[in-house]
């Protein structure tokens, strides 16, 4: 890692690094001794961002970034459908990194989010939040057909209520986590198991509309995450014209910027591409604007 990476994390305050040592892994560094010559702590963070390897950023296609959530916890925390995997946190090349609240499905949090935030603070990079919203299980619909703004009398109230509780638990987690972000990324796709999304999309978007709101309530600017296959057989031909975060797959950065200049999912300009590898998934800020200006937009400041 370069030396002002390494001087940033070793002058962060106590907090945030006793919480980085946690997500690493390793015990709470100990008051150094006048012989010592290494902080512990830097040695951690040095050999985690050096085993990842750098980002990097082409001139002229965006700025990179990662976005990281309950896949990269520590190995075998989360629920049984989705348990965690231990893959790489953020490197050094990356400028900004998106965290995902939830442990996939909505009321099941990302179980390492404070740690994470944690990390991000202490490398210094601009931050954002994702989460994927999620059809109710009749658990949850039971739980939380009240927990909102509408009549609970009806099937599309109920529904509603449940998107609204949602992201109402995620913007607490979100803000109790020390999370910065002036927008909440709608992760739109199909969490099977264990809840998979209705076959109406009527309904699939109430479900959806109640999560928008209760962010917006929250103060919350919101984009979309989604792919057009994907977006329409969830919720059909809805048209939001929100900004959008555009999925590549499994390819590479020419590939991915190519979807800023391609069909759009739901009328929204396109902010970000992302491509993904075995460990990591990356992504780019599209062109056409200063770099500087779409972070300042779309992320909070270090």
């Amino acid at each position: 890692m370069s030396s002002s990476i390494l001087e940033q994390v070793v002058g962060t305050v106590a907090a945030g690094v006793l919480a980085v040592a946690a997500v690493l892994g390793q015990p709470s560094p100990a008051s150094p001794s006048a012989s010592s010559t290494r902080d512990p702590l830097a040695d951690a963070v040095e050999g985690q961002l050096r085993s990842q390897g750098p980002l990097t950023s082409v001139p002229g296609t965006g700025t990179t970034g990662v976005d990281i959530s309950w896949p990269n916890c520590p190995t075998g925390m989360g629920i049984a459908a989705r348990r965690t995997l231990g893959k790489p946190l953020p490197g050094p090349g990356a400028r900004y990194v998106i965290i995902g609240l939830t442990n996939g499905p909505g009321f099941h949090p990302n179980p390492c989010l404070g740690d994470q935030v944690a990390y991000v603070r202490a490398l210094h990079r601009w931050t954002a939040a994702y989460a994927v919203v999620t059809y109710p299980v009749p658990a949850e619909l039971q739980a939380y057909a009240a927990a909102g703004p509408r009549a609970a009398d009806s099937r599309s109230g109920r529904l509603y209520n449940t998107g609204w509780a949602q992201a109402t638990a995620n913007v607490a987690r979100m803000r109790h986590a020390g999370l910065r972000s002036p927008i909440l990324w709608l992760d739109v796709e199909p969490v099977r198991p264990p809840t998979p999304w209705s076959s109406s999309t009527r309904d699939n978007r109430t479900v959806l509309e109640g999560s928008m709101a209760a962010y917006r309530q929250a103060g919350l600017r919101l984009g979309v995450y989604s792919t057009t296959y994907l977006w329409r057989s969830i919720v059909g031909d809805a048209r939001y014209g929100l900004p959008e975060w555009r999925p590549a797959g499994p390819t590479g950065r020419a590939a991915a910027l190519e979807l800023c200049g391609r069909g759009d999912v739901q009328g929204g300009d396109p902010v970000l591409v992302q491509w993904s590898s075995t460990d990591v998934d990356t992504d780019a800020l599209c062109p056409g604007r200063p770099a500087e200006d779409v972070l300042r937009e779309y992320f909070a400041a270090p």
